[in-house]
């Protein structure tokens, strides 16, 4: 089953495997401690910066707008 995920960036906050071979990939890279270091900060940051509430409600807003302009 391939699944996508707006909440990874492929390599940069995370891995989405879509295989058995891709996930031993992805494990295999999470071994590099600074790599997986990074990809925590940087999915702790993707988090902080676009799924607060915040922009989740702008993004709810700009939704709703243009539903009613349809």
């Amino acid at each position: 089953m391939l699944f996508r995920s707006e909440a990874v960036r492929p390599g940069v906050t995370g891995f989405v495997a879509g295989s058995k071979r891709e996930l031993v990939a992805a494990i295999s890279a999470l071994s590099d401690t600074d790599r997986a270091a990074a990809m925590g900060a940087a999915g702790r940051e993707m988090v902080a910066s676009e799924w607060a509430w915040g922009p989740v409600i702008e993004r709810f807003d700009a939704a709703m707008a243009r539903a009613a302009q349809a």
